[in-house]
C-alpha cells in the first residue's frame, strides 16, 4: 500500500440535499407551474384538498368498475395540490435558510404560515394519512413530503 497515491485519492463529500433529489425525480412544478402556484390562496388549495379526500371516501363505496379511473382522477388532482403546497412549504424554508446564511433577520412567511394553517385547521395530516392505502403510490410519496 503506498500512503501517498491513498491521500491522491481522496475526495470531499459534497452537501447532501435529498429532499430536493427526490422532488426533482416526482416531478416538481417547473418555474411556469410555480407562478399560478404561489396566485393560489391557502384556504382555496386546502379546501380542494379537503374534496379530494371526500370524494376518495365516497369513492370507495363505488362499484369496482367506475372505482379505478375515478380513483385515478382523485389522485392527480390531490398530487397537484400536494405539490402546491409542498412547493410553498419548501420556498419558505429555501427563503428561511438563504437569510440565515446572509445573518439578516428571517424574512416573513405569510404564506407559508397562512397554509400550514389551513393545512392544520382542516386536519388534512390525519385525513392524508387515513386514505393513504387508496392513492397512488406517487401521490404517497408527496404524502410523506409534505408531513416531513
Amino acid at each position: 500500500f503506498f500512503p501517498g497515491c491513498l491521500q491522491a485519492m481522496a475526495s470531499e463529500v459534497a452537501p447532501c440535499m435529498p429532499l430536493q433529489f427526490f422532488r426533482r425525480a416526482t416531478g416538481s412544478l417547473s418555474s411556469a407551474g410555480s407562478a399560478g402556484a404561489r396566485q393560489q390562496r391557502p384556504q382555496d388549495v386546502c379546501r380542494r384538498l379537503t374534496e379530494d379526500l371526500d370524494s376518495l371516501a365516497a369513492a370507495g363505496l363505488e362499484p369496482q368498475d367506475q372505482e379505478k379511473s375515478h380513483l385515478k382522477s382523485i389522485s392527480e388532482d390531490t398530487k397537484k395540490h400536494l405539490q402546491v403546497v409542498l412547493e410553498v412549504l419548501e420556498s419558505a424554508a429555501e427563503r428561511c435558510e438563504k437569510a440565515r446564511l446572509a445573518g439578516g433577520t428571517q424574512p416573513s412567511s405569510d404564506g407559508a404560515g397562512e397554509m400550514l394553517g389551513q393545512f392544520l385547521g382542516a386536519d388534512l395530516p390525519t385525513r392524508l394519512v387515513a386514505s393513504l392505502a387508496q392513492l397512488e403510490f406517487e401521490v404517497r410519496k408527496d404524502v410523506v413530503s409534505v408531513l416531513s
